[in-house]
């Protein structure tokens, strides 16, 4: 990443976007730039509007990711100036959290106005309707209980407490079992009876994709154990399967999952201890895992989408321009 963000790096970049640009404008205007982050942008001094959407200021990235910080003093230095110059040269800024657009509107106040909110949309194409959620939900049946993850690091997934939730559910005497997607876990972790490790699932793969589309269809409930997390796309797609979610209150997941109303969040401390008492309490009372789960399809559709995220974007884009 040192590399990537050197002045002679990002003014490369900004001299590709404006050719980019210029090449666009040849066969039709272009009314305003929109960027996946501010980096295309930062340099690029474009004379129309632009804007970009991200997850995360550059800073508070590196405060909250250890190793997104292991770079060079002057790396850490040079991205956060871009990103601060990425704002300035843009009419908004579409941040997918309040955890990171409040961050950044006290870190650059003279900025605040053009930070805005949007979740992102979920990265699936399988998920179900409305009407089949209903159907769906009314028809689970808690033999046994299936609790699914998915995540790609283990240890900053926090897999292990994932697990503990297991052991934690099974000790209020739940049958419980898990699925873990993503990852493998290290050397030295055992992983206890009713624990199922798959590994990477590849999406592009038909076999692998209909083997994730089945564990997100049969499971129960979503659970994820990590505390850093910019926003946590996959509760968006667990939530297309009507599936509650319980993860950690923090970052960006306060966006993501709204508690009491998607699912539930609880502090990083007794994570598993809590998480097990919730899931008792949903096992004994069906209505409220409902509520959740219903709750969870109806944010899918109307909130946690990509047309939802798209249809908003166009509208401030006509808006500054």
């Amino acid at each position: 990443m040192v590399g990537r963000y050197a002045l002679n790096s990002l003014q490369s970049l900004a001299a590709s976007s404006r050719e980019l640009v210029a090449q666009a404008g040849k066969t039709a205007p272009v009314d305003f730039v929109l960027s996946i982050h501010p980096d295309p942008i930062a340099y690029a001094q474009l004379t129309i509007p632009c804007g970009f959407i991200g997850d995360c200021n550059f800073a508070l990235l590196a405060e909250t990711y250890p190793a997104f910080a292991r770079q060079t003093p002057a790396a850490l230095i040079q991205g956060e100036r871009m990103w601060q110059q990425g704002l300035s040269v843009s009419r908004f800024a579409a941040l997918a959290s309040d955890w990171a657009a409040d961050d950044t509107r006290q870190r650059y106040p003279d900025l605040a106005e053009r930070v805005r909110v949007l979740p992102f949309g979920a990265n699936v194409k399988s998920g179900w309707s409305q009407q089949e959620i209903q159907q769906r939900v009314a028809e689970r049946k808690f033999q046994p209980l299936r609790l699914l993850t998915v995540g790609t690091e283990w240890e900053r997934k926090r897999m292990n407490d994932a697990i503990g939730v297991v052991i934690e559910a099974k000790r209020l005497g739940l049958d419980v079992v898990l699925d873990i997607v993503g990852c493998t876990p290290p050397e030295g972790v055992t992983i206890p009876a009713g624990v199922t490790v798959h590994g990477r699932l590849n999406r592009s793969n038909v076999a692998e994709n209909q083997d994730l589309e089945r564990l997100y269809e049969t499971a129960h409930v979503f659970i994820l154990a990590s505390q850093a997390e910019c926003f946590g796309i996959v509760f968006g797609e667990a939530a297309t399967y009507g599936l509650p979610s319980i993860g950690v209150e923090s970052c960006g997941v306060t966006s993501a999952v709204r508690d009491g109303v998607t699912g539930r969040l609880f502090p990083a401390e007794n994570w598993c201890r809590s998480v097990a008492v919730e899931l008792k309490r949903w096992f004994e009372s069906f209505e409220c895992y409902r509520s959740l789960a219903l709750g969870a399809g109806r944010d899918a559709a109307e909130r946690l989408d990509w047309q939802v995220h798209a249809r908003t974007l166009i509208g401030w884009m006509g808006e500054s321009t």
